[in-house]
């Protein structure tokens, strides 16, 4: 029996914590620059092709014929929208017609998206809910238990860093100014804080401010700008417990779909 074991990667999208996992699955990875060039070899080892979800929007016709080859051989194309919302900001007419377009032409087999928030489009044949994870690689205990970590001296209360360039970014400006008045708030009561961009931080930087703190934040996502209620998790939710962080949450519908209390 021939064994499906390779995956065709469009356009260099696969996260790189997918492609370790899948590697270590024994799943082959090949490499693929768009539909023209691609190196479908032994098709019937092949289990499916995955391109990034917004190929669909900047280039509809690439993605179509791409999936048009791939079914002639029996080969599924499937898309992980770990950014969605984020193609709720298309509302300028210029972008919004893509968007509808896509909409209408359902370019994948499959559509994985982290959160469900606007179900009435449908961008597959199928679609699954696929939630963010942890890259445990890079976050973890890294050597320490979770006993030394309640013991500990911590050197702040409450913590966050992420994108907050609210100048820069319209996204960012509503976390930015969240973290503007409870930073006022929380001086004015000696709660020890500390609220900073990420740019520049390293994973080691990151783990050591979770450990550090006694209970780290999580509030908005800049895919979220423009949606109307908060819905998938960013990766920081799994992130910091993975770290053995305390993550406090602003309220999001697929927390009840991640956790087992």
């Amino acid at each position: 029996m021939i064994v499906r074991d390779t995956l065709i990667v469009a356009h260099g999208s696969l996260h790189t914590a997918m492609r370790r996992a899948l590697a270590a699955r024994g799943v082959a990875l090949r490499e693929s620059g768009c539909w023209q060039d691609a190196n479908v070899g032994s098709p019937e080892r092949v289990l499916g092709a995955y391109t990034w979800f917004y190929e669909s929007l900047r280039h509809p016709l690439h993605v179509w014929k791409m999936r048009r080859t791939l079914r002639r051989l029996g080969i599924p194309l499937f898309a992980w929208n770990q950014d969605a919302p984020h193609y709720l900001n298309y509302t300028l007419l210029r972008r919004r017609w893509k968007l509808e377009l896509a909409s209408w032409m359902r370019p994948f087999d499959i559509y994985l998206t982290h959160t469900l928030i606007d179900s009435e489009r449908r961008f597959g044949d199928s679609s699954i809910y696929f939630p963010n994870a942890a890259d445990t690689e890079r976050y973890h205990l890294h050597g320490k238990t979770l006993a030394e970590l309640r013991d500990q001296t911590y050197d702040y209360d409450v913590s966050f860093f992420g994108a907050m360039d609210g100048v820069r970014y319209k996204e960012m400006r509503s976390r930015q100014e969240f973290f503007a008045a409870l930073g006022d708030r929380l001086r004015a009561k000696g709660i020890r804080f500390l609220f900073r961009e990420a740019a520049g931080m390293s994973p080691t930087e990151q783990v050591d401010l979770i450990q550090r703190t006694r209970i780290n934040l999580n509030y908005g996502a800049s895919c979220e700008y423009g949606a109307p209620i908060a819905s998938g998790l960013p990766e920081r939710c799994y992130g910091i417990p993975a770290c053995g962080g305390f993550l406090l949450c602003d309220k999001r519908t697929h927390a009840r779909d991640d956790f087992t209390p």
